[in-house]
């Protein structure tokens, strides 16, 4: 897979995922707003299971061939200084509303 047709597919699911939340946080939030709708319920549950198939969907991707699309830190070049051996640098994720992942490197 190359990773431009990862990058997509992960955009498209992550895409999918955020309308499903925008349409659930409008029917929980004001169900008057969509007048053309008057099962509610039928609605929030179709867009929960969406939310849910792409989110899962998005989280298995990741999983499975995430770590060979992640960007590989650059390796020192010659006569450039390496960096300090005493900093210790970790990679930090924290999940935000289930549906985005951000990581951070941190000392």
């Amino acid at each position: 897979m190359s990773k431009n047709l990862y990058e997509a597919t992960i955009l498209q699911l992550k895409g999918k995922a955020l309308e499903a939340y925008a349409a659930l946080e409008l029917l929980l939030k004001n169900p008057t707003a969509i007048p053309e709708h008057s099962d509610w319920v039928g609605e929030i549950i179709k867009h929960t299971a969406t939310l849910a198939e792409n989110e899962s969907a998005m989280i298995k991707l990741q999983q499975y061939f995430g770590k060979e699309f992640q960007e590989k830190p650059a390796s020192p070049q010659r006569g450039m200084p390496a960096a300090a051996p005493n900093i210790k640098k970790e990679l930090k994720c924290v999940r935000i509303m289930t549906i985005f992942k951000v990581c951070l490197m941190v000392n």
